[in-house]
C-alpha cells in the first residue's frame, strides 16, 4: 500500500469552533508538509 496516516494531538479550544478547525487544518498542512519535503513522501524517485 502506498499511503501514510497522519494523526496529530494538540489542546484545541472546544468552545470555539472555527478557531479550532484552523488550528487542525493548520498542524495537517505541516504535516503533510513535514512528510514532503523531509521524509520525500511522494517525490519521483
Amino acid at each position: 500500500m502506498n499511503r501514510i496516516n497522519i494523526e496529530t494531538e494538540m489542546e484545541i479550544p472546544l468552545d470555539n469552533r472555527e478557531m479550532a478547525l484552523k488550528m487542525e487544518l493548520d498542524a495537517v498542512r505541516r504535516s503533510i508538509r513535514y512528510c514532503r519535503d523531509v521524509l520525500g513522501i511522494g517525490k519521483a524517485s
